[in-house]
């Protein structure tokens, strides 16, 4: 469409544009109910907004590169990977901490002060029935920055409640607390 002009678009989206992926049915699912559609820009810059509703439920197609079956989650130990001839060699410490350190890192390499703070992060974690996602949300939560976690938290709890010179004070904290 030339820039100034406007014209009427209508699009077919097919079941596989309102899926999402349920790790417990092992496949695509459609919920049934309203959804927003958003036209942008940008996602800042909404221009139109329409609302349509999904009536049923319905198997979505997967996406045509997707395999066509689904292996299981295998969580494998060193041991698991020695047995395989894989070795995986430990990370070297990574003091000094700084704002991009992950939250693992903290609660593997920080001593007393960096466990404290991971037994805190992952009391808060809420627990999962599944026992992969529940897996998957802990490491998750391990691979974060402890800068994006401050940023992510609560919502608004990295710009309010706990704002850069908290950061930077744990980081100063992990940095001196011994091992």
């Amino acid at each position: 469409i030339p820039c100034g002009e406007a014209r009427i678009v209508r699009l077919a989206l097919p079941a596989r544009a309102f899926a999402f992926y349920d790790i417990r049915a092992g496949g695509w699912r459609v919920e049934p109910g309203a959804y927003e559609l958003l036209a942008s820009s940008s996602s800042e810059d909404i221009r139109s907004r329409a609302t349509v509703t999904v009536a049923s439920v319905a198997e979505a197609e997967p996406h045509p590169d997707a395999p066509r079956c689904n292996p299981p989650y295998l969580e494998a130990s060193d041991a698991h990977l020695g047995k395989l001839g894989l070795r995986i060699r430990p990370c070297p410490p990574v003091r000094p901490y700084t704002i991009r350190t992950t939250v693992g890192e903290v609660g593997d390499d920080a001593g007393y002060c960096g466990k404290l703070f991971y037994g805190c992060i992952m009391c808060g974690l809420p627990k999962a029935e599944n026992a992969v996602e529940n897996r998957l949300r802990i490491e998750m939560t391990r691979t974060l920055p402890l800068e994006i976690l401050f940023n992510f938290a609560n919502g608004a709890f990295g710009r309010v409640l706990c704002p850069s010179p908290c950061l930077h004070s744990l980081v100063c904290c992990l940095n001196t607390c011994p091992h």
